[in-house]
């Protein structure tokens, strides 16, 4: 398959915090990771939407490498990049984009579809089998939550759209499983109703409403999740994140002297000016909804480390002992 770079609509991606807290729901094994697959939005994309825009899209959203970067290199691991800006966990805020993907125009590339649904098809699609030495991330869901609060989404109400999110990522966590893959990692969603575009005039008292959607998902998800791995046939290592969680610690660690202003100077419509505020470093936000590199290597820290301390032993040679790890 020939993926490549990642990218993300501006102003219409998650925040990269859903790390922290790492929480196992399977039976534990010793395993040995080789290959990191990413599944997800603007967020978790180093480039393939800049491809498939002929470099009309930057790499990243951000100020250099993302999480995954960091957190492959750390494991010592390939990494392989579905994730796709502007992904929603069915189709793509772009109707352009997913008119295209629809007419087959991403299939040189190995892109059946753009949301996470086409993204897992496109995965399975070029690798049947077992997956024993690879561990698969799947972080979505904040384009579709935006949507929603932006009124552009076909669903009515707070229930439909939490329900719709967590009906499609459980639902590409159990195709993953049936396709032979034997370490599933899913991103509970960081509040974005914290993030600075959630200070913007458009957005005024829209914070709680997003808040209270990702609460919804959150809670919802890490249920069916866990019901489905006891409930299933196979045996599988499956760990979720709090985002929230995460992004409350970053914030309130005092590691990043800015944590409500962006490092990127915007215009009124939220797009870069090519101006910046001082030290990279000292910003948490890189743009409204997205975290500096800086932000991005913390988060691919908090993972690695929660992950080698754990049972189930990844990117730990010296680990031998198993145990079962509750849910949080």
């Amino acid at each position: 398959m020939k993926l490549a770079p990642k990218i993300s609509l501006f102003k219409k991606t998650l925040l990269a915090m859903s790390f922290a807290g790492i929480s196992s729901i399977a039976s534990a094994k010793n395993i040995s990771i080789d290959e990191l697959v990413v599944f997800g939005d603007s967020v978790s994309d180093n480039g393939t939407l800049a491809q498939l825009t002929q470099g009309q899209a930057p790499e990243t959203f951000t100020n250099g490498r993302i999480w995954s970067d960091y957190l492959a290199e750390e494991l010592g691991a390939a990494q392989l990049n579905l994730a796709v800006a502007g992904a929603q966990v069915v189709g793509h805020d772009s109707p352009q984009l997913e008119g295209a993907a629809a007419a087959g125009a991403f299939k040189p590339f190995g892109i059946i579809g753009l949301g996470l649904r086409g993204q897992v098809s496109s995965y399975l699609a070029s690798n049947p089998g077992d997956q024993s030495g690879t561990l698969h991330t799947v972080f979505i869901g904040g384009n579709d939550i935006l949507a929603f609060i932006e009124q552009r989404s076909e669903f009515e109400s707070l229930k439909e759209v939490a329900n719709h999110v967590v009906g499609e990522i459980t639902g590409s966590v159990n195709r993953l499983v049936a396709g032979g893959a034997k370490n599933i990692l899913v991103f509970q969603l960081p509040d974005v109703g914290k993030s600075p575009l959630f200070d913007l005039p458009e957005f005024e008292g829209q914070d709680k409403t997003a808040s209270r959607l990702v609460q919804l998902v959150n809670i919802n998800l890490a249920g069916k999740l866990f019901t489905h791995q006891r409930r299933a046939g196979v045996d599988y290592n499956l760990f979720t994140t709090n985002g929230t969680r995460v992004f409350n610690g970053l914030t309130a660690s005092g590691e990043f002297a800015e944590t409500e202003n962006t490092w990127l100077v915007l215009d009124e419509n939220q797009n870069p000016t090519g101006n910046v505020n001082g030290n990279p470093d000292d910003f948490l936000f890189w743009d409204n909804l997205h975290p500096t590199t800086r932000g991005h290597k913390n988060i691919a820290e908090a993972v690695s480390a929660k992950l080698k301390r754990s049972a189930h032993c990844i990117g730990n040679d010296d680990c031998t002992t198993a145990r079962e790890l509750s849910m949080q």
